[in-house]
C-alpha cells in the first residue's frame, strides 16, 4: 500500500460572460475496495449555491448555479488517498491501441430514433444553430414523466416511450447529434507510467479499429 497526492485540474473559458449556469461537478473520487480516500477538497469558481449529493451510482457530485456573469468556469479536486488495497486488474494486450468505443448503447440509434431523426428539417449554419434546433425538438417530441425511465433506459427506448426524465432528454439529444455529426468529443484518459513533464499533447491519428468495427483505435489507416 502507499499514500498519495491526487490533484485534477479543470479550466474552461467561455468567448463571451455566461449567465445562470448550472453544473454538476462528479470528479471526486471515493473510497473502494482498492482504494481509501483520507481527505479530498474542491475548490470551483464561481462558487455560488454549491451543494454536495450522489449520483444513481453512488459517485459524490457537487451540484452548483450562479447567476452572476463570469467568463471562465475552473475546479481543482486535490486530497490523500491510501491505494493498493486489492490487487488491479491487469490491462489486455491490445493496450496500446487507446481503444474508443464511439457506439454507446445508450445512445445507439434504431427505429424510433432513426424516424425521429428523418422528420426533422435541420436548418442550415453552424453546428451550434443545428444543436439548438435539436435540443428544441427532442424538447417538443418528449413528456416529462418522473418514473418511466432510469439510469438503464437507452435514447431508443424513451424514443420509443416519447417520455422520460433528463437523461433521457439528454441521451436523445446525444444520439440526434451523433447522427447529425455535429457533436464535439473530448476524451480523458488516465495513463500508465513515469512522465517528466506535468502537461503535453498528444496528437495522433484516430480511424477505424482494423479488427472490430464498433471500436476507434490511434491508426494510421483510415484514420481522420
Amino acid at each position: 500500500m502507499e499514500t498519495v497526492d491526487f490533484r485534477y485540474h479543470l479550466l474552461i473559458e467561455f468567448d463571451q460572460p455566461v449567465t445562470d449556469h448550472r453544473f454538476t461537478v462528479k470528479c471526486m473520487p471515493r473510497s473502494d475496495a482498492r482504494q481509501t480516500i483520507l481527505s479530498c477538497r474542491q475548490d470551483i469558481y464561481p462558487k455560488h449555491s454549491l451543494c454536495e449529493g450522489t449520483d444513481a451510482f453512488g459517485n459524490l457530485c457537487v451540484f452548483g448555479h450562479t447567476v452572476a456573469p463570469h467568463e471562465k468556469f475552473e475546479v481543482l479536486v486535490s486530497g490523500l488517498a491510501v491505494l493498493g488495497l486489492s490487487p488491479a486488474v491487469p490491462a489486455g494486450d491490445d493496450v496500446h491501441l487507446a481503444l474508443y468505443r464511439y457506439a454507446s448503447a445508450y445512445t445507439r440509434p434504431g427505429p424510433a430514433l432513426t424516424d425521429f431523426f428523418r422528420s426533422l428539417d435541420l436548418p442550415e449554419g453552424t453546428a451550434l444553430d443545428r444543436a439548438r434546433y435539436l435540443a428544441h425538438a427532442v424538447h417538443e417530441a418528449f413528456t416529462y414523466a418522473p418514473g418511466t425511465t432510469d439510469i438503464h433506459t437507452t435514447a431508443e427506448q424513451a424514443m420509443a416511450r416519447r417520455q422520460g426524465v433528463c437523461q433521457a432528454y439528454a441521451h436523445a439529444m446525444l444520439a440526434s447529434q451523433l447522427k447529425d455529426h455535429t457533436m464535439a468529443r473530448t476524451y480523458e484518459a488516465i495513463v500508465c507510467g513515469t512522465f517528466r513533464e506535468d502537461s503535453g499533447t498528444v496528437d495522433a491519428p484516430i480511424g477505424r479499429h482494423p479488427t472490430d468495427r464498433k471500436k476507434m483505435c490511434v491508426t494510421q489507416r483510415n484514420s481522420n
